[in-house]
């Protein structure tokens, strides 16, 4: 078959009606270190691995279809994340949540789960909100004095270009545990529109705050919750299935 009629037959496949299985997922240890692409590539494998109907994209490239909430950056860990998987028929969720953890590697995990309507909306466009877990000697008395600024201004890349960016709107909480004296728990604003990386937060306070740049480097970072919704009535996205 040529490759322009290879790429007609794959449009031309009928219309199927997904069923729609979103589920929370934690990634901790090692798998922490590998990059978004590598990480929806290994979702994509344990997928097929665990013999799940999967939904594929139409085109000359079909790729199988599933969305994550918001993307994760090498090294940050995460203890409440979701993905959407795309399949074929309906399958029962502790089978899927089952099925996958019996084919995944070493610190991936589904936590839960359940299915969506196919008419809601985009998983992506439902995240407002995200809370990060940041441990690092002195973060507290750190972090205290750059949110006294009534500016934060950092330089963050953008298509492609660097430029100055404002983030202490970004802001919504910040707490701490008393048995946990060597960090914080923020909640920012996350999504595709207004967004504050954890490693932005942190270089801030390196640029504005002196804050050591090897504890900088070496802060452990987790997500421990993403929230749809306007602050400060916010709700986590495990809301959205049943």
């Amino acid at each position: 078959m040529l490759e322009n009629e290879r790429q007609i037959a794959m449009t031309m496949k009928p219309h199927r009606v997904a069923q729609i299985f979103r589920a929370r997922f934690a990634r901790t240890a090692g798998i922490v270190y590998i990059g978004h692409l590598d990480l929806m590539r290994t979702f994509e494998r344990v997928c097929r691995r665990a013999e799940f109907p999967i939904l594929y994209s139409q085109g000359y490239n079909p790729r199988p279809s599933m969305v994550f909430a918001l993307p994760l950056g090498v090294g940050v860990a995460t203890t409440s994340d979701y993905v959407d998987i795309f399949l074929e028929e309906r399958i029962d969720a502790a089978i899927i949540i089952s099925r996958f953890n019996q084919f995944c590697p070493n610190g991936l995990r589904l936590l839960e789960g359940g299915y969506v309507s196919s008419d809601s909306g985009s998983l992506m466009a439902e995240v407002s909100a995200a809370t990060y877990h940041i441990a690092s000697p002195n973060i507290r008395e750190y972090t205290e004095k750059l949110l006294q600024r009534d500016s934060i201004m950092v330089m963050k890349r953008s298509k492609g270009k660097m430029k100055e960016a404002e983030i202490r709107d970004l802001f919504l909480e910040v707490s701490q545990e008393e048995s946990e004296p060597h960090s914080i728990s923020i909640t920012v604003l996350a999504g595709s529109s207004r967004n504050l990386r954890p490693d932005l937060f942190l270089e801030a306070m390196s640029e504005l705050e002196a804050y050591p740049s090897i504890d900088k480097d070496n802060a452990m970072v987790t997500r421990t919750a993403l929230f749809m919704g306007e602050y400060p009535h916010l709700e986590p996205l495990s809301k959205t299935y049943s």
